[in-house]
């Protein structure tokens, strides 16, 4: 095929399948993310329903930061009345915790298989651009092409790791919320239901890629550690 004669098609064909491959994976990352923040706001919610469980005077939001007013509620009597009040809040807490749970566990079983092939992909992509980038380093606009595409496999990796290790963080705050609870209030017949649901938050929800690994600061940077191995030896051969 004689590429001067037909360059424009083919910087058309070009263009538009690399716009359409683009427009997919960010559209799949977008919905990951999107999906992986509704199971933060779960948590989140469980937790804050833990720390103000005792607090049944006010209709507003309280604000759990302020350790003042939380304090003031602490060395409380409940009355019969306020009993059944916080067993319901406590029962609702734990369902929720449930539900947060089953969420984080079908958002993984959804996206685990793409994430990990993505991984592999990402890394081996990282470590050939990486080299080609110092490789070109005589050439600004071709370095510049590599260094692009190096760079944004990197960001990549980061966005498929960060939900993981928010999920983890707000899975573990919950266990945090639920140690702080002021447990000792409860009737001893509620007390039961309330270990249940502190010996459940120890158990943290995460998001791995296939059960390979876990998702988090701790993976990327190990997935850009191995990168750069593999960089370092593709390098040598060339």
């Amino acid at each position: 095929m004689d590429k001067q004669q037909y360059f424009y098609y083919i910087s058309i064909h070009s263009y538009i399948g690399t716009a359409i491959v683009a427009n997919l994976i960010a559209s799949c990352d977008t919905m990951y993310m999107l999906y992986a923040q509704h199971a933060y706001a779960l948590f989140a919610i469980v937790s804050y329903e833990l720390k103000t469980i005792h607090i049944l005077n006010t209709n507003n939001l309280i604000n759990v930061t302020d350790h003042h007013l939380l304090e003031k509620y602490k060395n409380i009597t409940l009355l019969s009345k306020d009993e059944k009040k916080v067993y319901r809040k406590l029962f609702i807490c734990i369902k929720n915790h449930q539900n947060a749970i089953k969420y984080s566990n079908l958002l993984e079983s959804l996206f685990t298989k793409s994430i990990l092939v993505q991984l592999f992909f990402n890394v081996l992509c990282l470590s050939i651009t990486g080299v080609e980038t110092v490789i070109k380093l005589g050439n600004l606009s071709e370095m510049m092409r590599f260094g692009s595409f190096t760079f944004a496999q990197a960001v990549h990796i980061f966005f498929l790791c960060l939900p993981g290790q928010r999920l983890l963080n707000h899975s573990e705050e919950l266990h945090v919320s639920a140690c702080e609870v002021t447990w000792y209030i409860f009737p001893k017949k509620y007390q039961n239901l309330y270990k249940f649901l502190l010996a459940r938050s120890l158990i943290f929800s995460k998001l791995t890629a296939f059960k390979v690994t876990t998702l988090s600061m701790q993976t990327f940077l190990a997935i850009i550690q191995t990168a750069m191995s593999y960089f370092t030896v593709l390098l040598s051969t060339t």
